[in-house]
């Protein structure tokens, strides 16, 4: 019971961390954008 509960929690801390690492990645070019609204905004980047 408190190994699938420790699990679990390992799970959740993965998970956290992978949002956290694509947030990182995503909100500087985010600001790029903004920051260059002349610029044309492609998502292929």
């Amino acid at each position: 019971m408190k190994q699938s509960f420790q699990i679990k929690s390992e799970m959740q801390i993965i998970s956290i961390i992978n949002e956290v690492s694509l947030a990182l990645r995503f909100y500087p070019w985010v600001l790029v954008q903004l920051a260059r609204p002349h610029s044309q905004i492609n998502f292929k980047q």
